[in-house]
């Protein structure tokens, strides 16, 4: 089965990325009581669970755990659009979610908040039964684990942490009520146990030549820079180079950066006339926000659509008006 490495429904994402003078957009934890913290974890379809990263869960408002004390956890495939067109093709992919697995019902008690947690239809179910209101709380689950339902259809790819603000959701109502906490929280890859999770921190500041790797810094040719629309370019080949398995090939005679995986598919992933309102991706037309520039011998992009093409979502990037950098933390599935 030939795979796409790093790309997930990427043409029906929503990252509204911003001119200099703004942020980034919020992400959905932004409007939330909570917020969720994990790396992303690799689940192979078998029956013997799978440990998950340990998942940090945050209040947003000081008051968050008192306001809203009990929780249902689901992880699945983004569910099917209840707003699509009437008798459009679509799959239940919600009911095909994934299986939490904690031994019988756990108590925990971390920096003065003491809860339940415990297993449901699939589901992880938490209930607070301590916490202080004036005081911004946290807890971690360590010793959670995930597990595909043989009865059900695997579904690949990347698989979402959900949450419903009640421990007493019908099964038939979940999908209406759940919201997503997490994107990317596991993936379920099918065919390559050698496949690993490649955390990666990349900072990019304007108007300098330095690209920052984990900490690490690299010389590089061309720097970002403002476009007079007011919108942060991109180099693609530098950014590129810094993330895992993608490659950048120049088409001469068509004026034309290409974008490859650099694994063992080699796959095209898009293509991008200089000056064009739109690139090819997978096949398909992708309208960009600012025209793909040239600079210094090297292609630009606007940081919406690179994020777009390279399948770097919003909240997976910081912008920092003050030291006007762009920071990237993103885990990426490489194979050794």
């Amino acid at each position: 089965m030939k795979k796409i490495f790093l790309i997930s429904s990427i043409l029906s994402m929503s990252i509204l990325l911003f001119p200099t003078t703004g942020s980034a957009a919020e992400t959905p934890q932004a409007s939330m009581p909570i917020s969720a913290k994990s790396r992303t974890s690799i689940l192979f379809p078998m029956s013997e669970p799978v440990t998950l990263a340990p998942i940090t869960i945050s209040e947003t408002t000081p008051s968050s755990f008192t306001d809203y004390p009990e929780y249902t956890f689901a992880v699945s495939h983004e569910p099917f659009d209840y707003a699509a067109p009437e008798g459009t093709a679509h799959q239940d992919t919600f009911q095909n979610r994934l299986s939490f697995v904690v031994e019988g019902e756990q108590t925990l008690t971390a920096d003065g908040v003491t809860l339940t947690y415990w297993t449901e239809n699939d589901n992880l179910v938490v209930k607070i039964h301590k916490s202080d209101p004036d005081k911004l709380e946290s807890f971690t689950l360590t010793d959670l684990s995930l597990q595909q339902n043989p009865q059900k259809k695997a579904i690949l790819r990347e698989h979402h942490l959900y949450v419903a603000f009640s421990d007493s959701v019908p099964d038939d109502r979940l999908e209406q009520e759940m919201q997503v906490l997490k994107e990317d929280f596991i993936v379920l890859e099918q065919f390559y146990p050698n496949a690993q999770i490649d955390s990666q921190q990349i900072c990019l500041s304007l108007n300098t030549n330095t690209l920052t790797v984990n900490g690490i810094e690299k010389s590089v040719r061309v720097s970002p820079y403002v476009s007079e629309n007011g919108y942060v370019m991109l180099p693609l080949r530098e950014l590129a180079t810094a993330l895992p398995n993608l490659e950048v090939a120049w088409d001469k005679e068509r004026n034309t950066a290409c974008l490859y995986t650099a694994d063992r598919w080699h796959d095209l992933l898009a293509e991008i006339p200089l000056g064009s309102q739109t690139a090819s991706f997978h096949g398909q037309t992708l309208a960009l926000r600012e025209p793909a520039t040239e600079k210094d011998g090297r292609t630009f992009l606007s940081l919406r659509d690179a994020a777009n093409i390279c399948g770097i979502r919003n909240s997976e990037i910081t912008w920092d008006a003050e030291t006007q950098t762009v920071r990237i933390d993103k885990d990426f599935i490489t194979y050794t």
